[in-house]
């Protein structure tokens, strides 16, 4: 669960690292050129969701991931969308949210 969790967590930071330099870079900071693209990242950090979500015993596990889940999808579409407006502030503040939910998890 620790690993998991861990994994999770580290998808997360890093999709919204890339969405945070695409917010820096339409106002001319250089992007950071790398293999993985952010779409690829949000597919595993999805994967690990729904993943855990087929195992949850417990309401309180499902209500967590159902909560999760939903922030999730917000940052999902700000991240892949490379048309939809740039929120950085309300990512961030969903990805601490996500962050100190993913840490109460447990099946």
């Amino acid at each position: 669960m620790v690993l998991w969790e861990r994994r999770q967590k580290n998808l997360l930071l890093d999709v919204v690292e890339r969405y945070i330099e695409r917010a820096a870079s339409s106002m001319g900071a250089p992007l950071t050129i790398d293999s993985v693209d952010i779409a690829s990242l949000c597919k595993q950090f999805e994967r690990g969701i729904t993943e855990l979500q087929s195992k949850a015993s417990t309401p309180e596990t499902q209500r967590l991931l159902s909560k999760i889940r939903s922030q999730w999808l917000f940052i999902e579409t700000a991240a892949t969308d490379d048309g939809a407006r740039l929120v950085p502030f309300l990512v961030m503040r969903y990805t601490d949210s996500i962050l100190n939910r993913l840490e109460s998890v447990t099946l």
